[in-house]
C-alpha cells in the first residue's frame, strides 16, 4: 500500500469536499462500504493502517489535535481498511477529520524512569468494533495484564503520555467548520 503524504491527503479530502459539498450527510444513501452487511469482526490491523477521528474546532490547533482534547477511554475511530476519510463525518456536517497511524499509537505506558512503584503498565492498540451503519468503526483500546479493559481507569502519568503521543502524531486532514 502506498502511504500518501499529509499534504496530498489533505488536498484529496478538500477536493472530495468541494465535489461532494459534504451536504448529503443526512440523506439515507449511505455508501455500501459503510454498512456491516453481516461481515465479521477483523482484528488484523497493520502498522501502516490509518485511523480517522472526527473533531470540532475546539479540538484542534495548528493542524493537530490539542492533547487535552484527546479522549483516553476507548476513543472512536474509523479504520482505513474499510473506510474513506470522509466517512467519519457522515451525518456530522461541519466536523473535521484527524488522522492517526496505527504504528504511532503508544504501545506501552507509562514510559520514563521516574514512574511511581505500583503503577500498572497499559498497552494501546486498535480494536475493530463494527456497527451496523459503520463497519469500519474501531476503538483505541486499553489493555492491562493481557486483557482488554472495557472501562479503563488511568493514572495522570499514563493519561498525559497517551494524550501527548497522539497529539504529536495527529494530523488534521479536514479543518472543522464548527
Amino acid at each position: 500500500m502506498i502511504q500518501l503524504s499529509g499534504k496530498f491527503l489533505r488536498f484529496r479530502i478538500r477536493l472530495h469536499g468541494l465535489v461532494q459539498k459534504f451536504t448529503n450527510f443526512s440523506e439515507p444513501r449511505r455508501p455500501k462500504r459503510m454498512t456491516r452487511q453481516g461481515r465479521p469482526v477483523d482484528q488484523n490491523f497493520r502498522q501502516h493502517d490509518l485511523l480517522y477521528h472526527r473533531c470540532v474546532k475546539d479540538d484542534v490547533l495548528d493542524g493537530r489535535m490539542i492533547a487535552s482534547r484527546i479522549r483516553i477511554e476507548n476513543p472512536s475511530v474509523n479504520w482505513s481498511k474499510y473506510s474513506k476519510p470522509w466517512d467519519v463525518v457522515f451525518d456530522y456536517p461541519g466536523c473535521g477529520i484527524v488522522r492517526f497511524v496505527v504504528r504511532d499509537l503508544p504501545y506501552e505506558l507509562p514510559e520514563g524512569n521516574d514512574i511511581p512503584k505500583g503503577t500498572k503498565t497499559r498497552w494501546f492498540q486498535p480494536s475493530h468494533e463494527p456497527e451496523e451503519l459503520n463497519y469500519s468503526h474501531s476503538e483505541i483500546a486499553t489493555f492491562s495484564d493481557g486483557e482488554r479493559m472495557l472501562k479503563p481507569s488511568h493514572g495522570k502519568i499514563v493519561k498525559k503520555q497517551f494524550q501527548m503521543k497522539l497529539h504529536s502524531h495527529s494530523l488534521v486532514i479536514l479543518d472543522p467548520k464548527k
